[in-house]
């Protein structure tokens, strides 16, 4: 090994060394502010109501856009369920051609929600617990 590589080998340690310290510091950190919190089991009902349904709504408003926007965000705020028919502005990628573009129609037609490879796991567990 030479002295340039020996040189670039320590300053390349060094680098990683000062980058992970703050982390580091930062997570020792978070421990040591760490606080046992009890709370109630209304309060625990209401937090676990609200992850299920935050979890289940983005699987399903996000569903018509599976693998359309990989390298860049979806152009507008996702606040409403998009289906193939939509035309508005801007133009949006959808999922047209399966069940992915046809949300609503499908819940109807199952009578509510349905499983796919998104949401199994999701629906073993809400029933386990």
């Amino acid at each position: 090994m030479t002295d340039g590589q020996r040189t670039r080998l320590r300053t390349s340690h060094t680098a990683k060394v000062c980058a992970m310290l703050p982390l580091c510091v930062l997570l020792a950190a978070s421990q040591l502010a760490a606080e046992e919190r009890v709370i109630s089991h209304a309060e625990l009902t209401d937090k676990l109501s609200g992850f299920w349904t935050g979890q289940l709504l983005g699987n399903y408003i996000g569903f018509p856009f599976e693998n359309k926007y990989v390298d860049d965000p979806v152009p507008v705020l996702v606040d409403r369920v998009y289906t193939a028919d939509y035309d508005g502005d801007p133009d949006l990628e959808i999922n047209r051609r399966d069940r992915r573009g046809h949300i609503p129609v499908l819940a109807s037609a199952l009578r509510g929600a349905f499983s796919d490879d998104d949401t199994d796991i999701e629906f073993v567990t809400l029933h386990a617990v």
